[in-house]
């Protein structure tokens, strides 16, 4: 009698384990058919309800990752920055979130991005015959650098990067992976960098104004001879005048003979580290930002403003 009961028992029990098996597998069916059907929240929902059935637990990490993809071509970005997330480095979840946070801020700093956009600045380059210049795009910054030496100006592209924009900043990775952190103020349509580092081409055209003067000398010691020569040039409202003059000494106080040159005139606009013009002479001078300053150079001379040319007479070594 008690071998018939545990048979009985023995057989409810396999029974209840069947009908359990089989009501599993109708609800793993039901979840994959959700799945398939892209109703990826009902069936990460009925996975979950699944726990260690088969493969659920994964499933429920493959749905909220297709979830959170969808949410995002959709536009629904918080949302979908909230799973990904969650879904920490699972698959490319991480970048989604980068994704997702670029384009927060891409909403939030809309009047910021649309300041930039297609904005020039300039700024120092590390020496005062190095310049920066930082382009912007409607997402992205171009950087290049100008060098200044004997032979004028080199230009060479450092590179397109995303930017950064926060209620005072504006951030990239610069080409020495370093933070390039550019303070900035915006006022309605209108933005300003940090006025003592970066400057557009108008405030650099608004601070070269006036006469600049380089006193140079040039050591000519096979001839035994010192050249010496001063190069001036004038900036008024879009023309530039340039003139120069040069005379040697011997060593042993014997003067050479003095030349004048000019002046030459024409018509200028700013360019990255010089000037356009057909100005004789024009091309052998350019500008930098220096201590917060713009300064022109002549060649990779720094100089200095000074009141007016000196004129054909004016010069004196």
């Amino acid at each position: 009698m008690k071998r018939i009961i545990a048979i009985i028992i023995t057989g409810v029990i396999l029974s209840s384990l069947f009908l359990t098996g089989c009501g599993k597998d109708d609800e793993y069916n039901e979840a994959m058919q959700l799945y398939k059907s892209k109703q990826y929240q009902k069936a990460a929902d009925k996975f979950l309800e699944l726990g260690d059935f088969e493969n659920s637990e994964k499933m429920v990490k493959v749905c909220n990752y297709e979830l959170a993809k969808t949410l995002f071509d959709k536009g629904s970005y918080n949302d979908a920055l909230t799973i990904f997330k969650d879904l920490g480095d699972y698959k490319e979840s991480t970048a989604y979130s980068e994704k997702c946070s670029r384009q927060i801020m891409f909403v939030e700093y809309k009047d910021v991005f649309a300041a930039l956009n297609g904005k020039t600045y300039y700024f120092n380059g590390g020496s005062d015959t190095k310049l920066n210049r930082i382009v912007f795009s409607d997402k992205t910054a171009s950087l290049s650098t100008a060098t200044f030496d004997g032979n004028g100006k080199t230009e060479s592209e450092i590179g397109e990067f995303d930017f950064n924009v926060d209620n005072n900043y504006i951030s990239l990775i610069s080409f020495d992976n370093s933070d390039l952190k550019i303070k900035y103020t915006l006022s309605g349509k209108k933005i300003k960098l940090d006025k003592k580092e970066y400057f557009s081409p108008k405030e650099v055209d608004k601070a070269i104004q006036g006469c600049w003067k380089s006193r140079e000398s040039t050591s000519a010691s096979f001839l035994n001879y010192i050249i010496y020569s001063e190069h001036n040039i004038r900036f008024k409202k879009g023309k530039i005048v340039v003139e120069n003059a040069t005379t040697s000494t011997r060593s042993d106080r014997v003067d050479g003979q003095y030349f004048y040159y000019g002046p030459y005139s024409g018509k200028y606009s700013i360019d990255f580290g010089g000037f356009k013009t057909k100005a004789e002479n024009g091309d052998e001078w350019f500008y930098n930002i220096i201590d917060g300053k713009v300064k022109v150079l002549h060649y990779y001379h720094v100089a200095k403003k000074c009141k007016k040319l000196p004129g054909k007479g004016g010069y004196h070594f």
